[in-house]
């Protein structure tokens, strides 16, 4: 699921990848980051910089826009069920046990992908 994310993220093969927005949701612990594969006026700094400006190893990147799909009744995109915030609240508890800091990310290309990331994390923060 988003191991591979993860890796790649870790890796220093994340050249071009842009910050387009970044929230911190609990203060040192979990942020929600939404990545653009180009720059422009709108990105914050590049990925790598803001990388490096954190500095810590222990930190988890989550990203399950591919993973937990909303099934449209008709053209509409959301919101993610019960059942998919059941499973997103236990994903991150179990990378919490192993990881200090969550970063979620999602990409500005897909915004019916984004607004779910953000209902995601929202309702994990809600259920705390």
């Amino acid at each position: 699921m988003s191991a591979e994310f993860n890796t790649l993220m870790t890796s220093n093969n994340t050249n071009g990848l842009e910050v387009a927005e970044l929230s911190e949701f609990i203060k040192d612990q979990l942020y929600f980051m939404v990545l653009s594969n180009y720059k422009d006026s709108t990105t914050i700094q590049s990925f790598n910089d803001w990388k490096k400006s954190f500095n810590d190893n222990n930190v988890f990147y989550l990203n399950v826009d591919d993973f937990l799909v909303y099934d449209g009744f008709y053209s509409d995109f959301g919101p993610l069920n019960l059942a998919m915030i059941y499973r997103y609240i236990g994903i991150m508890r179990e990378k919490f046990k192993v990881y200090k800091k969550l970063v979620h990310c999602s990409n500005l290309s897909d915004q019916k992908k984004r607004a779910n990331a953000a209902f995601l994390i929202c309702a994990y923060v809600v259920c705390l």
